[in-house]
């Protein structure tokens, strides 16, 4: 098992003030802490800051003066993402996310930088309701990685933890879809967000 930490992510509110201050300070105690709570990868999301990319290299650089772990560079944009992974050659990679039809050229830049890829079994109607609608979006998923030339180990299908707030009944869908995939798929690697359950 790995643990990816989610601190760095311009989604909450203080980090993202971190960032817009290019606070260096508090986005190495940010590493830091995580890295010495036993992180093994850190997830960098810097979408919501004006200069994405530029603030990705930063956080990159922080991460690798500061800590051992590997990186997850988490942008929508491939564009970015590319640039990123170049940046950080040379640590254990993993480039989030891709769906059942979108962000597909994120397959390419894994192939290129060795990395792996974590895979949301979101289609165009969003999350399935049920684990078998959520093994058919993954099943799209793996066809298309093969298709590119990733190996079913690299990649890190998604089993979609919701909040219990919202849909008592999630946690059961989540767990049987991972039942389901672990059959059919056991090569594959899965991932959560496990923080998404207590949410509200």
């Amino acid at each position: 098992m790995i643990k990816i930490g989610e601190k760095l992510n311009s989604s909450i509110p203080s980090t993202l003030e971190a960032m817009k201050n290019a606070d260096a300070a508090r986005l190495k105690e940010l590493i830091t802490l995580q890295s010495g709570a036993g992180a093994d990868f850190l997830d960098i999301n810097t979408a919501l800051c004006d200069n994405e990319l530029e603030m990705q290299k930063l956080l990159i650089e922080l991460t690798l003066q500061n800590s051992q772990c590997g990186i997850v560079i988490d942008t929508p944009d491939p564009s970015i993402a590319e640039k990123a992974a170049e940046y950080a050659k040379g640590r254990p990679l993993i480039l989030n996310s891709v769906t059942a039809n979108e962000r597909h050229e994120l397959f390419d830049i894994a192939k290129k930088y060795g990395a792996g890829v974590v895979c949301l079994p979101i289609g165009e109607g969003g999350i399935p309701r049920t684990p078998e609608d959520r093994l058919v979006s993954a099943e799209t998923i793996i066809e298309k990685a093969r298709l590119a030339g990733i190996e079913k180990e690299k990649l890190y299908i998604d089993i979609l933890a919701e909040a219990l707030a919202v849909d008592s009944e999630s946690a059961l869908v989540s767990l049987s879809f991972l039942s389901l995939l672990r059959e059919k798929h056991p090569e594959v690697n899965t991932t959560c967000g496990l923080s998404n359950i207590s949410f509200g």
